[in-house]
């Protein structure tokens, strides 16, 4: 399989917002100052120590593991790439993740929700 351009990448990385990712893997995330906060899934937490920063598009887990990265990161983490080469498709992996989310702000909107996805 061919490796994706690292201008692809870059690109992939400041066009989709961490944030969408991270709510589309089920993490609730709550503002705190500038930043938004959630539990880490990827170790028991019982507060939270997921940080994601909209404004840097970065995401950081400040408790066991003391992880973090970009989008492409977040992908590797949570298994959305199974081998962290780099190679696949981002981009099918990435649209597939926003469609849902936007599938999940139609119906709550149907639902009465103000909030949006």
């Amino acid at each position: 399989m061919a490796r994706i351009p690292d201008v692809e990448i870059e690109r992939l990385k400041k066009e989709v917002p961490v944030e969408r990712l991270v709510m589309g893997f089920g993490v609730e995330l709550k503002r705190h100052e500038a930043e938004l906060i959630g539990t880490c899934p990827f170790h028991e937490d019982r507060t939270p120590s997921l940080v994601v920063s909209p404004k840097t598009n970065l995401w950081h887990c400040l408790g066991a593991f003391n992880i973090g990265g970009s989008t492409i990161d977040w992908a590797n983490m949570t298994g959305l790439c199974r081998c962290g080469c780099g190679s696949g498709g981002w981009r099918g992996i990435i649209t597939s993740c926003m469609i849902r989310l936007r599938r999940l702000s139609c119906r709550a909107r149907r639902n009465g929700c103000r909030k949006r996805f």
